[in-house]
């Protein structure tokens, strides 16, 4: 790729030929070094879907690198992250990790048994530039390498983050029933899932000003799951366009941090909100009850996040 007069040599490599800068489909590139990513929209449409195995897909979750979280707590977020989803459905988890957290949690015992099981797949991802504020460049790049690792395996990709967790509103919408549109539809490559904040009365100690991943990590040997007391949801929910997306591995050329970009001839929509959504635990990691919301569906007004009562994603938890 020539960027400037430059040669830039970039670390994935697509089977496909860069022909010209006139596709829909934007791609951004983040060199080390400079101020700015490379915006291009290259012309991909030689590109094709591969085949795929028959039968109902796999759906797994697709986490970037836990960067600012120490490893102890890192572990047990996604032990509690794989028990939750396991019990809902899926069929595991896909964490994508910098060397100095792959290094101990490939190791970490309470990991071992979903390791064993293959329901954990730890993804080293090597020769990223370790500069602070510009990590959240690099999830666009990371997520279309653990899209393209799926390719041709027919699996079906919840692409979230540690703190986000896939909810039905009640046991009769199972995950199997609520994505059985999604997989009947041969068109569908992509649904965005509407997220919501939702917070914890008993993880705070009704402390606006404390974050929640205190409760997590003081609570992580008894056998009570913490989102069972996550018992609030935020009355509007994140605008559509910065929602949490399923996506549809073997049907998507690559991905942005909210939304994938469809192969030719597939196409995106959105998942109804009766049938699922995002829980975010909004203040996990700092105390965020205070902030305003400039992301909710408000007319693109700030103001006060509002809660109403609410624990109906709590019913994997029973069984």
């Amino acid at each position: 790729m020539v960027v400037g007069g430059a040669v830039v040599t970039l670390p994935l490599q697509l089977e496909a030929e860069i022909l010209a800068a006139d596709s829909k489909h934007e791609l951004e590139f983040h060199i080390h070094g400079w101020e700015r990513y490379v915006l291009y929209s290259p012309h991909l449409f030689a590109v094709r879907q591969p085949e795929v195995p028959q039968g109902p897909p796999r759906v797994v979750n697709l986490l970037p690198p836990t960067w600012d979280v120490d490893v102890a707590t890192a572990a047990l977020l996604l032990r509690r992250s794989l028990e939750y989803h396991t019990a809902l459905g899926f069929a595991g988890m896909i964490q994508l990790l910098s060397l100095a957290h792959f290094q101990a949690l490939s190791q970490d015992p309470q990991l071992q048994p979903f390791l064993t099981s293959g329901q954990l797949a730890l993804v080293l991802v090597v020769d990223l530039p370790e500069v602070a504020d510009r990590r959240r460049c690099y999830k666009p790049y990371m997520y279309s390498v653990g899209l393209l690792s799926q390719w041709g395996h027919n699996v079906l990709v919840f692409v979230a983050d540690i703190d986000e967790y896939f909810a039905t509103p009640n046991d009769a919408a199972t995950l199997e029933g609520s994505i059985q549109g999604f997989v009947a539809d041969p068109t569908l490559a992509t649904l965005m899932l509407t997220r919501y904040n939702t917070v914890c009365d008993e993880c705070s100690g009704g402390d606006p000003d404390k974050a929640e991943v205190e409760y997590w990590t003081h609570h992580q040997a008894a056998g009570q799951h913490p989102v069972k007391q996550y018992n609030k949801r935020a009355q509007l929910p994140f605008q559509h366009h910065v929602g949490k997306t399923l996506v549809h591995a073997d049907r998507t050329l690559g991905f942005q941090v909210h939304w994938g970009a469809p192969l030719p001839g597939f196409r995106k929509d959105a998942m109804p909100r009766e049938h699922a959504f995002v829980m975010h635990m909004y203040s996990m990691f700092q105390p965020r009850r205070r902030t305003l919301c400039g992301d909710c569906e408000m007319g693109g007004h700030a103001k006060p996040l509002e809660f109403d009562v609410d624990t109906d994603w709590t019913w994997p938890m029973q069984r």
